[in-house]
């Protein structure tokens, strides 16, 4: 399953700064998402693949999916086409799959965004851990919080960044438009068939 690169950049950020920084909602417009941007571009430079941990959402997909140009798997799915995987499954195996995809980056909405130094520090400071982690998950579904992959394409970070992610992850996007053509192929067959 592979992701548009800009897209999953940017998840990488959010992810990034929630593991290392502290900063779990955080809008993908926020000032801090654009200087993190600017330090991982600085590491990443002329870096080919790697596993550094603290890194690691950054590395490139084609790494996953190439050896030294060697193509290492046999099938490639956009990540919002699970239908297209269902089917290939079904068709190379037998076998029926459930494929659901309902991980969604959240994000606070512009007037809740007020909200969060309050809700941090309850949420660090006065919950007991049990609670917490209890209503987390009501917290982040709450009308305060929208899907952040939705505003991705609105979000415009400095030009030299913007151009060393289109370079850095060119073969990325190419993976991701030959992942595109091979769900559509996939698929083909069974929009004739049904």
């Amino acid at each position: 399953m592979v992701r548009p690169p800009r897209d999953r950049f940017l998840s990488a950020l959010l992810q990034r700064i929630r593991e290392y920084g502290g900063a779990a909602a955080l809008r993908v417009d926020d000032p801090l998402v654009a200087q993190e941007a600017r330090r991982i571009c600085d590491w990443l430079e002329g870096r080919g693949p790697f596993c550094d941990m603290p890194y690691i959402h950054f590395s490139r997909q084609i790494d996953y999916a190439e050896i030294a140009g060697e193509r290492i798997v046999s099938a490639l799915f956009p990540l919002e086409r699970t239908d297209a995987l269902v089917a290939w499954v079904k068709r190379e195996t037998g076998l029926e799959l459930d494929v659901a995809h309902d991980h969604a980056r959240r994000e606070p909405k512009a007037w809740a965004s007020s909200l969060q130094p309050a809700v941090r520090f309850i949420g660090r400071n006065l919950l007991p851990q049990t609670l917490k982690k209890a209503i987390y998950p009501l917290w982040m579904n709450s009308a305060a919080f929208a899907n952040a992959a939705s505003r991705y394409d609105a979000v415009r970070l400095d030009p030299d960044v913007e151009r060393f992610i289109a370079d850095y992850y060119a073969p990325d996007a190419a993976l991701y438009a030959e992942a595109q053509r091979f769900a559509q192929d996939i698929l083909q067959p069974v929009r004739m068939a049904g």
